[in-house]
């Protein structure tokens, strides 16, 4: 049943060594023998960790994005959890919001999901920087709206983490891939296997009276991903700058 819900997923399954064969491999990705590690760490390799996120990049964008969800918030502590990848489909809540991240290395998007109550309990309590509302005058509008400008406060602070040294190359027509949503199942697709880069935050008030919001901030480079240009260009501007070629004022 779980190949039919979230058919993305892998499953490998383990055979005995008293085990010939098994009567249906439609679902399954792959098999492997009991004991024979070295088959299922090649597996997980290939289909669970097959994609390489720098560790200083994952460390910016943790430390950026939780930078802006301090902004944001007053009053509310900031946690976050350790990254992963993930394959599966799923929108966490009712609101997210995409926004495009592209340089000479990557294009993809990045995507912040959120649970609309949870962020209206932030905002009636007055946790949320600018924002006073008095009873009946919150509707979803106000949500939208803090969702979008914390996506672009987001965005603004990664693209130094993204753009080492800039983009140079000239801009031509790039292709796409088409994205498939779907609100009634909380699907999203966006054409390609690829595993993404989830963090998830948690938002507690100082009273600890309720429960933590949830942000959830996923990354889909599904149109390019080549981290080994990003740590090049990297490399130049250091060079540069030890060199006295460039200066930093």
């Amino acid at each position: 049943r779980m190949a039919l819900v979230r058919s993305e997923l892998p499953i490998f399954v383990r055979i005995s060594q008293s085990d010939t064969t098994l009567n249906d491999l439609s679902s399954v990705t792959a098999s492997f023998r009991g004991g024979d590690s070295e088959k299922l760490e090649d597996l997980i390799n290939r289909y669970i960790f097959n994609r390489h996120y720098p560790t200083e990049l994952i460390r910016e964008v943790e430390r950026e994005t939780c930078g802006s969800l301090v902004d944001a918030f007053s009053g509310v502590a900031v946690q976050s959890e350790p990254p992963y990848l993930i394959r599966d489909r799923i929108i966490y809540g009712e609101l997210f919001s995409l926004i495009r991240l592209e340089s000479d290395w990557c294009r993809g998007y990045m995507m912040l999901q959120i649970a609309e109550e949870q962020i209206r309990n932030l905002i009636d309590n007055g946790a949320v920087v600018g924002i006073e509302t008095k009873p009946g005058d919150m509707n979803f509008r106000v949500v939208n709206g803090l969702l979008s400008e914390l996506t672009n406060s987001v965005w603004g602070r990664l693209k130094g983490c993204f753009l080492p040294g800039g983009s140079f190359r000239e801009k031509r027509f790039s292709a796409e891939i088409p994205s498939v949503i779907n609100h009634g199942r909380n699907y999203i697709s966006f054409g390609t296997d690829d595993p993404k880069l989830c963090f998830k935050y948690s938002l507690r008030s100082a009273t600890g009276s309720d429960e933590p919001a949830i942000v959830y901030q996923k990354f889909a480079f599904h149109l390019r991903w080549e981290p080994e240009s990003m740590e090049a260009v990297g490399d130049q501007v250091n060079a540069m700058v030890d060199e006295g070629g460039l200066v930093f004022l």
